[in-house]
């Protein structure tokens, strides 16, 4: 029922080095190149035929630089992005006939042309050995254990596929994109070959590293687990907004959504049709809804996060509220009431208008015959419930949150 509208990229820039060996000339222009940049791999910059580039960067950027769009598409005077949506991949060319193919991102509001989106994806085979340096002085020579000397330990290291060996380097760039730098090499000790490729992936926007510097870890977890329970029970949203889970906008509409969703829990349990029930009528349960459910609680007991951050486990006391209970004698009254006033009608007889007239009326008997009961209604004993979490996936599954509003509402089966 929460969704988090979070985006997360996960494209790839795959840099095939050819392997040549190191010489005099080779150490004029990687010296050159090194004393371009600051000498951490985290920083996203590489120099490639003398000039500094950074990931991600616009496009816009490359095509100043003398690169082109592939003559081989006829579209691309007309071609356009709607906002949060990507390109497939599409080559580029320079003067010298090198070309690479990148793929973009429109992370405007507008629609916008592809020269005016961000490259997140690049991808380039180069056959011949070219002039580009990698922070601290690291080029297509560079064997492994110097990379790790230069860079340290990397954030991930993936040695699953045998002989070839991943190490991930994590950083976020000055406007905010995560981002995350992978060294490849065939190499089984991680010390002999010279690294053989090397990719750039976004791996979230802005507003997600926002939201994971609040929510990530274990006190964020719990922050925005609560904040985001506040708002969708209570209707208290200044947390859940101020810290990036969402927007003011979103947010009332999850209360919405929790407020209806209850609100026909309630007519289901007292068998009120709502189609029938006029909106002066609905907007009386609503309130109704709102004033049992400001009632709820909750406790976070235990929060346990692996080791990539990413995924754990929550333990959460959980404390239904006891107004479907409250009330149940109060509905058989209300059904008693309607049947002894419509005891002598023929509903088979009754026209479309007659008989939504009478389902309205019942509806109305319940309200009233319930709505007494808010201010006795409390919480009942806890319920402990162990839940899984992802943040590649939610954070919580739509299943697990149905599963807690269900508990806290009173309405788990």
């Amino acid at each position: 029922m929460k969704k988090l509208l979070t985006m997360i990229l996960c494209v790839c820039m795959c840099l095939q080095l050819a392997a040549c060996g190191g010489s005099k000339e080779d150490a004029a222009w990687v010296a050159e190149g090194a004393a371009m940049l600051d000498g951490d791999i985290r920083s996203g910059e590489f120099v490639l035929a003398g000039e500094v580039y950074s990931f991600p960067m616009p496009l816009q950027t490359w095509l100043d630089r003398g690169w082109h769009i592939s003559n081989n598409y006829d579209n691309v005077d007309e071609f356009t992005l709607n906002p949060d949506e990507s390109s497939t991949e599409f080559e580029l060319f320079n003067e010298d006939g090198e070309y690479v193919r990148v793929s973009v991102y429109n992370d405007s509001d507008e629609e916008a042309k592809v020269e005016d989106c961000l490259v997140y994806s690049l991808y380039m085979s180069l056959t011949e050995k070219i002039n580009i340096v990698f922070p601290g002085g690291m080029y297509s020579e560079s064997k492994p254990a110097e990379i790790l000397e230069t860079y340290g330990e990397p954030d991930i290291k993936d040695d699953s596929e045998g002989s070839y060996i991943e190490a991930y380097y994590n950083y976020t760039n000055e406007d905010g994109w995560a981002c995350q730098v992978n060294l490849g090499v065939v190499d089984n000790d991680y010390t002999i070959e010279p690294f053989s490729s090397i990719e750039y992936i976004i791996t979230g926007s802005p507003e997600w590293t926002t939201f994971m510097e609040n929510a990530g870890g274990v006190e964020g977890f719990t922050n925005y687990f609560n904040a985001t329970m506040d708002a969708s029970f209570r209707g208290i949203f200044d947390t859940y907004v101020s810290n990036g889970f969402d927007t003011q906008e979103n947010a009332e509409m999850l209360y919405l959504s929790e407020m209806s969703y209850y609100v026909s829990g309630i007519m289901y349990y007292a068998d009120v049709n709502e189609d029938y029930v006029d909106d002066a009528t609905y907007l009386q349960y609503y309130d109704l809804a709102m004033q049992v459910l400001a009632k709820t609680n909750w406790e976070v007991v235990n929060v346990t996060m692996n080791d990539d951050g990413l995924t754990g486990t929550v333990e959460l006391k959980l404390y239904p509220t006891d107004f479907l209970t409250l009330i149940y004698e109060d509905v058989e009254g209300a059904i008693e009431e309607f049947q002894t006033k419509y005891a002598n009608v023929d509903f088979n007889s009754m026209s479309e208008e007659e008989y939504a007239a009478c389902e309205l009326d019942y509806a109305q008997m319940v309200l009233a015959a319930i709505s007494g009961r808010v201010e006795e209604t409390q919480t009942t004993e806890a319920i402990t419930k162990t839940y899984s979490i992802d943040y590649d996936n939610g954070i919580i599954s739509a299943e697990d949150w149905e599963n807690i509003d269900d508990i806290i509402m009173g309405v788990a089966e």
